[in-house]
Parts: structure tokens; C-alpha cells; sequence
């Protein structure tokens, strides 16, 4: 099966008190040291500048207009195979791209120049994952026991990569690095494969005619995989194709990784 998804109308924060003048990053031409400069803005030149504003007493001031956009794009292939009333497994995999122009309420998505929004903001999503296969399956086996399992298998995340410095001079640290001659797109930073293997054992037990108790152990991310979904985006603002050493490194706390190995006990009783 295809799935082709559109979407229209998403919020985009435009700031409105940035100076009109596109925002070009160049590398120093003093020997490559630590900043990028805007050269096509005279007024962000100077050392004691403070900001880019028009109005420097505003700030950055946004405008949440209906202009973003999103597109989504997968192909799902299933297989699924009873081999005998005791064997039953299925083997699903998909591939999909999702791109859009902004990722709303994610931090540090700010557009590189305010003066270039839309087509020039296109790029992956935060939630793209090109590629995620899953394997299920279970066996009946003697004195009514079943054991079964659920793999999943997935392509690693992009994160987004930013210079780690307001070159811009426009408030928000959203300015993308150079890489290669040009700066890069949104979401630049992939991380690495996912995968998660979970088991399940259960047992019925027939008490009576009316009465039936079940028994179930289960466990999930048995290999304990450190599945990472927050990475550090600064990629630096040295005039080098090379990222700092902790581009990409995991992030701490609970909400940058999935879940561990855990273990889930069940006792069901019906009549």
C-alpha cells in the first residue's frame, strides 16, 4: 500500500522587526577564525553592534502566518504467514520521506534568514525515518503455553545543526552552519539505527467451566539498545568543514532517549 500526504496551512513565526537585507554567511577572510558576517548588511558589520534589528528596542518580533507546508511519502509492503494453528508470523516494512518548511513548537527552528522562508526552508522533518521493518510472531506450545515476539528494526533521526552563535545578530541562536560552500538545510544531523526486541510468555489456566486465569510475562528492549532521539545540534562556527567534537553527541535525561529494558507482569482473571 501507498500513503501521499499534503498539508497545507502550518504556523510559521516570521519576524517581522529583522532587517530586510538577506543574511549571507561567509567565512572571515582574516585566516578563518570564529564567526561568520553578514556582508550584504553594512549595519551588522561593526564590532559594537548589538543586534540587526530595525527597531532595536523591539527586538525580535513574530508574526505567526499560515504559510507552512508538509509532505508525506510512503510505500508499506506486509507478509503474513500462518504456518500451522500453532506458527503465525508477519514481516511488515515501510519506507517513507517526510518533508515540510517549518517544525512547529520545536526549538531552534527559527529560519536561517528571515527574508527566505518557504521553498528555501524545505527540507527532512524532525520525524522523518526513512526505513522501519517489523517482525512479529508467536508459537502455541504444549500445556497452553505461547511465546512470541515483536522486532523492530528503524532508520536513525535527523537533528537539526546550528553554529551555536546568533551570527545574524536577530536574537534567536537559529543560524545554520557552512558546509561545503552553501549552509546547510534544516535537519542537516542523522543519528543512528533504532531497534528494539520484545518477548512475551503466557500461560491459560481453566479453573472451572466458568472461570479462566491467564498469566503473561513480558519484556521490552530485551538487549537493552540505547535507543537516542536527542542529540546535540551545535555544529559550530569555526570556518571548517569539520563539526566540534560533541556534534551529535546524545543529550542527557529521559526525555532525549527511549525507554531501557523493562519487564511487565500480567494476571487476568475472566468468568
Amino acid at each position: 500500500s501507498g500513503i501521499y500526504v499534503h498539508t497545507i496551512g502550518l504556523p510559521v513565526a516570521i519576524d517581522t522587526n529583522a532587517l530586510p537585507a538577506p543574511f549571507t554567511s561567509v567565512p572571515l577572510a582574516n585566516g578563518g577564525t570564529a564567526t561568520f558576517r553578514n556582508w550584504a548588511a553594512p549595519a551588522c558589520q561593526g564590532a559594537g553592534i548589538v543586534n540587526c534589528f530595525v527597531n532595536p528596542l523591539l527586538l525580535q518580533t513574530n508574526q505567526y502566518s499560515s504559510l507552512g507546508s508538509s509532505l508525506y511519502e510512503g510505500g508499506i509492503l506486509e507478509v503474513k504467514k500462518r504456518f500451522s494453528d500453532h506458527l503465525f508470523m508477519r514481516l511488515s516494512y515501510t519506507w517513507s520521506h517526510t518533508l515540510n518548511t517549518v517544525e512547529p513548537d520545536v526549538p531552534q527552528q527559527d529560519p536561517n534568514d528571515s527574508n527566505f522562508l518557504g521553498a528555501a526552508e524545505k527540507a527532512t522533518s524532525l520525524l522523518d525515518q526513512r526505513h522501519r521493518a517489523v517482525l512479529t510472531g508467536w508459537y502455541e506450545l504444549p500445556r497452553h503455553f505461547t511465546f512470541g515476539s515483536s522486532t523492530t528494526l528503524s532508520s536513525g533521526r535527523p537533528f537539526n545543526a546550528t553554529t551555536g552563535v546568533d551570527n545574524n545578530r536577530d536574537g534567536p541562536n537559529s543560524e545554520r552552519p557552512v558546509v561545503g560552500g552553501g549552509v546547510v538545510s534544516r535537519n542537516f544531523g542523522h543519528g543512528t539505527p533504532m531497534y528494539d526486541v520484545a518477548i512475551f510468555l503466557e500461560k491459560s489456566l481453566q479453573i472451572s467451566e466458568r472461570f479462566k486465569l491467564g498469566l503473561r510475562a513480558e519484556a521490552f528492549n530485551l538487549f537493552n539498545h540505547n535507543n537516542i532521539v536527542g542529540r546535540n545540534g551545535t555544529y559550530g562556527n569555526l570556518a571548517s568543514a569539520l563539526p566540534v567534537a560533541t556534534f551529535g553527541q546524545p543529550l542527557g535525561g529521559i526525555a532525549n532517549t527511549d525507554p531501557g529494558r523493562e519487564f511487565q507482569f500480567l494476571l487476568h482473571f475472566s468468568f
